[in-house]
């Protein structure tokens, strides 16, 4: 081992922009909404990590029926 601490999980594969005002895109501001788990299991180191998100189920318009949500970003100024 490397005496890394490291977060495990599984990265969403689709994303897009929740709203778009003027040409300003809600992914500039860290709202996306997401769909589609990966399959694989992902490791990044602790120290990587830069931004805490909320996850949010939505309804949201997109040509399939799968179940998305929304994510909400913030900074993670405590590491």
């Amino acid at each position: 081992m490397d005496g890394n601490i490291y977060f495990i999980g599984k990265r969403f594969l689709n994303y897009e922009n929740l709203y778009d005002l003027n040409g300003l895109h809600s992914a500039t501001l860290g709202i996306v909404v997401v769909n589609r788990l990966s399959e694989v299991l992902e490791g990044w180191p602790f120290n990587y990590v830069i931004f805490k998100a909320m996850k949010i189920p939505v309804i949201y318009n997109s040509i399939s029926n799968i179940e998305s949500f929304g994510i909400v970003s913030r900074m993670n100024f405590y590491l």
